[in-house]
Formats: structure tokens, sequence, C-alpha cells
């Protein structure tokens, strides 16, 4: 398909050429080059890649790219930005995974009610709604940094790459799950019985790409580790070093002492420690000084909630609900940690962030609402004691209530007791999504 190649071609070193990897433009069509074989994939089944044979192909002089022995450094120049591209198509692929959650868990009804409303399913709607917009607020962080043009964003670049590759798949693998045997099979073999064609495990497959190219998640987990400690190895990297002497460790211990002196009291003090910094941020406060005093992981979705409620005070006050919700403050960070309410709100949803939890079908109304637990008294804002679920007496016994009226449901076709020592349907198996048979179109 491509009219142009960039070709990275090793250059003979000679009298007035200093050789080595460098970049060349080459025309696909020039005399010498075959190609092979189209590869074939588990996912990405559209792209053209091939084994492609280069034989005695002559390149003009003009066609290099820079001087000779900088393909590498070109190569490696396109990845930061390059990397970026990941984390935008992973938002595409996120917002598409919930639209499609939202719209099968209101249309596929079981025991009584759509599974929207039944716990297990509201709850990953909920990781998928926040999740997303944790990776939009990445994605346009490293994106406005990279567009300015003055910042090094390699760690940003390779942070987006790697969390978004990652937690991408996890929000597909749950689109599969929520949709059960229908997300598990093919778009083709949907639309050949006459349901909607979702391609939710085309999706599935296409994703995993993402861990492997641009830089494998091992990879960037060394290219990080190594950014991370790199101050520290600079300053005092002769230390740790087994072949030297201890007059050079010496020398090195008392070059290095001037950077730890200013390194390490930032370790234990800071705005982080302070309880009324970054106040502006109001109910996210909290969660900003959490990640001044351990990591910058969250601190993109507080940002540009935010900025959201600057700009829309009434689309800002659910932003900050979904960022509230991905730090982890309400318990999202432990699993099992959100509970359904036992009451469904009456009318639709508003204001809700474009492309998160609009409302997908007219007169819609939320499945469920999504309480938070207390945490733990006294307990520090990110510590396990405060993520742990503390579910209240009356929670409780309505929970219990509501298992008890499951168990004694019974199938509308069949009459077939559902719950604590029923009988398994017909064919139920792998197949099977949600706890319940996998039908035929036209079935009820």
């Amino acid at each position: 398909i491509a009219e142009l190649l960039v070709v990275m071609a090793r250059v003979p070193k000679s009298e007035g050429h200093r050789g080595g990897i460098s970049a060349f433009v080459v025309e696909a069509d020039s005399p010498g080059i075959t190609v092979e074989r189209r590869n074939a994939f588990m996912g990405l089944r559209g792209i053209e890649n091939g084994v492609t044979r280069f034989h005695q192909v002559r390149v003009p002089a003009g066609n290099l790219i820079g001087r000779e022995g900088e393909g590498l450094k070109i190569a490696l120049t396109t990845l930061n930005t390059g990397r970026l591209a990941l984390p935008a198509m992973n938002v595409g692929c996120a917002k598409w995974s919930l639209k499609i959650a939202r719209e099968w868990s209101a249309e596929r009804v079981q025991w009584g009610k759509p599974v929207g409303q039944h716990a297990a399913v509201a709850s990953k709607i909920a990781f998928v709604a926040a999740t997303t917009f944790a990776l939009e607020a990445v994605l346009d962080l490293s994106g406005q940094m990279s567009d300015e043009g003055r910042n090094d964003i390699r760690i940003e670049a390779a942070l987006a790459k790697l969390w978004a590759s990652e937690i991408g798949y996890v929000v597909a693998d749950e689109l599969v799950q929520i949709r059960g045997g229908r997300g598990y099979e093919t778009a083709q073999s949907l639309a050949a019985r006459g349901e909607r064609a979702v391609p939710a495990e085309q999706m599935l497959r296409d994703l995993r790409i993402n861990r492997i190219f641009e830089g494998s998640s091992e990879i960037m987990h060394l290219l990080l580790a190594r950014e991370a400690v790199d101050p520290q190895l600079t300053a005092a990297g002769r230390l740790a070093d087994p072949e030297a002497t201890l007059r050079v460790k010496a020398h090195a211990a008392a070059k290095a002492a001037p950077f730890f002196v200013q390194w390490l009291p930032k370790l234990a003090t800071g705005r982080g420690q302070l309880p009324t910094a970054f106040s502006e941020f109001g109910d996210l406060a909290p969660h900003l000084r959490y990640v001044e005093r351990t990591s910058r992981a969250m601190s993109a979705s507080c940002v540009r909630a935010e900025m959201l409620r600057s700009d829309d005070p009434e689309q800002g006050t659910t932003a900050y609900e979904l960022a509230d919700a991905f730090c982890g403050r309400r318990g999202f960070v432990s699993s099992g940690s959100w509970t359904l309410c036992g009451t469904t709100p009456t009318t639709p949803t508003t204001g809700w962030p474009a492309g998160y939890l609009t409302a997908t079908t007219p007169g819609w109304k939320p499945a469920c609402s999504i309480s938070a637990r207390a945490p733990a008294p006294g307990s520090r804002p990110g510590s396990p004691a405060h993520h742990r679920s503390r579910t209240s007496p009356a929670e409780s016994t309505d929970s219990r209530r509501s298992l008890l009226r499951n168990r004694r449901r019974c199938d509308a076709n069949t009459g077939e007791r559902i719950g604590r020592g029923a009988k398994r349907f017909p064919g139920q198996g792998p197949m099977t999504g949600q706890g319940s048979r996998y039908e035929a179109p036209g079935s009820s």
C-alpha cells in the first residue's frame, strides 16, 4: 500500500563517511524491492505488514534523512510523540466500550430486571466510566506537554503509554465480560443470526498489541526505573561500584552529600503533609495531597476535573465524582468496595461529561446508584484501612434481603428455581453470560 518507505540501513564506514545506521526515504516501486508475503496476526488484521526483500536497491544520496549515522537517533526522537498515539486509541476504545456496556446492560434483562441493575455489572460499568475519564485526562496532559515543545516528556510519554496499554486492555476485557457469551462471539456470527454486530472480541484482540509495540511494557518499566533513579545514580553511583576503591567511594560520598541533604527532606515534607494544601480543588484536595506524598499517577484526573469545573460548573460536578471514584477515595481502588443502593433514581441523569455517562437511550434511567462505604475512622487516605469496605448494619440487612429474594426467584419461562441449589440450565457453560442461558435469537 505504501508508496514511500523509511528504511534504516547500516552504511559502511569509509574515508569521508562516518557510517553507521542511517535513515533513507525509499520509493516502494524501486527496482529490487519485493514483498514476499503479508503477515497474519492475532489482531490488527487490517494492517499491511509483510516480509519485504531488498536486492541491489539503489537509493540517491539526496534521499538520506539527516546525516549518516543518525538513523537510530531519528527513530528514537519520534518515540515520545508516537507513543502518545496509543493512549489516544485507548481513550476511543474505552469510550466505545462504555457506550456499548451501558446500552447492553439496559437492554439485557435477567432475573426480572436489566443486568445493569445488578451490583456485579453496575460495578464494572462504574470502573469503565471512571477509568475512561482518567485515560482522557492523562492523554490531555501528555499531549499538552508535547505541544508546548519545551519539556522533556520521555517519562510522561512512557507512563501514558504503559498505563493506557495495560488498563485499556482491562476495559475491553470488562466489556466482553459484561456482554457474556455475545461478547465472546464474533461480530460476523452475531450479524448472521440477526443480532447487532458488536466486535467486542475483535477489539480485545486488537488492543493486545499495545502492550508489545512502541516499547513493550517490560521496556517501559526499565525505562521508568532508570529515569527515576538517574539523579541518585549521577550523584552517588560510584558508591555502588564494587570495583571502586575506598578513596574513590569516599570522594563520591562527599560529592553526593549536598544532593541528598536537599533531596531526603522532601520525602518527609512538602505540601502533601499540610492539611489545607490544594484547598482550591475542593473535595479532590485529599487526593492531590496523597499524590504529592506518594505518586503523581492520579494528578491528571484531578486537574482535568478542576479544568472542566472551571469551564462548566454543572459538568464539573460530575467530573469531580468521576475523578473521585478513580482516585479511590470512595473505595474504587479496592475490589468489591462498590455497593448498590437500595433505590434507583427516577429521573434521567444529566450533566455527565460528554462520552462518559451520557444517557445513550432517550429517557434512559440509571440502572443503579453507587454509594460510598465509609472509610475506617482515623485512617489515612489511600491506605488499605481507608479503602477497606465498611458496610453499615442497614446496608448489610438490605443486601441479605436482596440475596434471599434472588434465591427465591424462578425463571419466568421454565419455572425452575434460581439461586443456591438451582438446577443448571441445559447447555449452560462457558458461553453463558451473567448467570443466564445463552439464548438464541427470538427467544425471550
